[in-house]
């Protein structure tokens, strides 16, 4: 699968260069369906991932207005980062199925989570 997400030379674009393209390029309410069937599959879970996930305007945490990724009024960036309060409930959780996951790996996913869907975001 990582072959998808990164850049190779003799593909045309990847996972996340195309969703970049689409908060960029992309009109309020469009879902990313599209680029989901395109990278990966067409399973039902990718489907409904596809049709939930928009690009929208909102308001950062800094309550700047950008366009970006989100769930109806929820950005996926805020998201990620106010899960970040709970992490230590979903770190237990994580570590029954990872028993040898550090706290320490396990806050370095969970902020690398919320980097990668501010990463998305773009000024308007």
């Amino acid at each position: 699968m990582l072959k998808y997400l990164v850049h190779n030379n003799n593909e045309h674009t990847s996972f996340i260069e195309s969703l970049i393209n689409k908060v960029i390029e992309g009109q309020k309410g469009e879902n990313i369906l599209n680029e989901i069937e395109y990278y990966f599959s067409s399973t039902e879970d990718n489907i409904s991932c596809g049709n939930q996930v928009k690009i929208n305007k909102y308001k950062d945490i800094g309550k700047k207005t950008v366009k970006g990724l989100s769930f109806r009024d929820y950005s996926l960036s805020d998201i990620a980062y106010f899960g970040l309060e709970e992490e230590d409930k979903f770190f237990h959780f994580i570590k029954n199925k990872f028993p040898k996951l550090s706290e320490e790996e396990w806050s370095a996913f969970t902020r690398l989570v919320v980097l990668f869907f501010t990463s998305l975001e773009r000024d308007i």
